[in-house]
């Protein structure tokens, strides 16, 4: 398990680490750090007062043992479609508008609540984010691939930690690009003026790459494709941004709001990876109904 951190004000590892594991106990993540089990930036940390301080990753080996799970159940939620199942894994159309995984203020009303509801086997039971390997943000649809067990849950990471997955997503932006294709590779860090935002600069930051080609050009916006070669945080939302033009619809990052319902109009549309036999598998997952309607009007206006 990897976790990104990004800290001004220097704070005790195994304090970080339990409010980011909240389903772990403070004395359980002491034992897993004491065990030789915790790596920060590559470098073993052995003691729980080891004080983190910057940016980095912390890189965790879980053990076997099995921890009690306080996750609900949430059967009223709305199953994502399954493009998409074998014995190791599911692959889902997430949509627009569900967390990935329980966190810090919504801990029965994400993705995960749904697929244990759903009783869809699911890998890492024993924490918080199980059959979770990669996330999508909140207001982002598109495809996922959900891990059934430990064995697969361990192969696909390994493929997205060495940069062995293809991941392609489409967006409407905001206002035209100046360029209809190109390579961005802008470094990502936290914005100093809000941290719940990220920011391309070059200060405490991280190399970020991304490739983008303008697939239609209308009035005043593009339907352009993206394929990330690298998973920052809000990475295609903030090479957006940088190069011309949010996405359009985006809250957060965007200044035209068209529709107070919908996310952004950030749709991941493709994801590909060698498999287990050695086959190369590729997964599609359709646009959500707004989107596409959004794309016939503007083609109706072109």
């Amino acid at each position: 398990m990897k976790i990104d951190f990004d800290i001004e004000i220097k704070k005790r590892l195994d304090q970080f680490l339990s409010y980011e594991l909240n389903d772990f106990s403070r004395e359980r993540i002491k034992k897993e750090i004491k065990t030789g089990n915790v790596k920060v930036n590559g470098n073993l940390i052995t003691k729980p007062s080891y004080e983190l301080l910057g940016s980095g990753v912390i890189d965790i080996l879980i053990t076997n043992e099995k921890i009690d799970s306080s996750l609900k159940l949430w059967k009223d939620g709305k199953m994502p479609e399954i493009i998409y199942e074998c014995d190791d894994y599911l692959i889902i159309n997430k949509y627009s508008g569900l967390v990935v995984h329980p966190g810090f203020g919504n801990e029965d009303k994400t993705l995960v609540n749904i697929l244990l509801a759903n009783n869809i086997p699911l890998s890492h039971l024993g924490t918080n984010r199980p059959g979770i390997v990669h996330r999508i943000d909140k207001n982002t649809s598109g495809v996922m691939i959900i891990a059934k067990n430990d064995n697969f849950h361990n192969f696909i990471s390994e493929k997205f930690e060495n940069g062995e997955i293809e991941k392609k997503y489409v967006l409407i932006s905001e206002n035209k690009y100046k360029n209809s294709k190109g390579i961005i590779e802008v470094p990502i860090g936290r914005d100093s003026k809000n941290r719940k935002l990220m920011k391309g600069q070059l200060e405490n930051s991280k190399f970020a790459k991304s490739i983008f080609r303008v697939l239609e050009s209308f009035k005043e916006n593009e339907y352009v494709e993206f394929q990330i070669l690298t998973g920052r945080t809000h990475q295609i939302r903030v090479h957006s941004k940088f190069i011309g033009s949010p996405v359009l619809n985006d809250i957060e990052y965007g200044k035209k709001i068209i529709d107070k319902e919908f996310g952004q109009f950030l749709h991941a549309n493709e994801i590909s990876f060698i498999d287990k036999k050695g086959k190369k598998v590729k997964y599609k997952a359709d646009l959500p109904e707004k989107f596409n309607d959004k794309l016939v009007r503007l083609r109706s206006i072109k």
